[in-house]
């Protein structure tokens, strides 16, 4: 997929080298210019952008990483105890035509899915105060990904019927 949209990708990971290399968080090593909305998951990259390939190569392992840790929770909200079931339901994700999506197109949105998935997480563990607080922090990792804070703060609003108005 990241085929379809390589420069968007470079563009974004410019940033990070130029943090690196001019100590500027722009696509311009002299001025500011902003071509990425996803600043947090860029700024996580910066310790590899001392090298533009390596920088490209760190950008698709991270997002490996992210992706076992998805598999890894969901691996703890399966309560089957059959381990083929329990297989058979991760390949099938890993195969999903949506996260292969998300996970090969070089952007932020596997550490978007991850909070989400995380927060969801807390959530059916009933653990709906740490679910809110890192709901908080998504727009954070993405502007557009308020969306799914709200998503979050509506279904515990439908468990608890009560809105609170400080959540960190």
């Amino acid at each position: 997929y990241t085929s379809f949209h390589p420069d968007e990708i470079f563009i974004s990971l410019e940033h990070t080298y130029n943090l690196f290399h001019h100590g500027l968080f722009s696509f311009s090593p002299k001025n500011m210019i902003d071509g990425t909305v996803e600043v947090f998951n860029y700024i996580l990259l910066t310790p590899f952008a001392f090298d533009r390939g390596v920088l490209f190569q760190a950008n698709y392992y991270y997002g490996m990483i992210l992706l076992w840790l998805h598999l890894l929770l969901l691996w703890k909200l399966i309560k089957n105890e059959n381990i083929i079931l329990k297989l058979a339901l991760l390949f099938m994700f890993v195969l999903s035509l949506n996260y292969i999506r998300i996970f090969s197109s070089g952007f932020g949105n596997h550490l978007v899915s991850l909070f989400f998935f995380l927060s969801f997480y807390y959530q059916i563990r009933g653990d709906n105060e740490k679910a809110l607080k890192l709901a908080v922090f998504f727009p954070i990792i993405r502007p557009d990904a308020i969306l799914y804070s709200f998503t979050i703060f509506f279904v515990v609003f439908l468990q608890q019927k009560k809105i609170r108005i400080s959540y960190v």
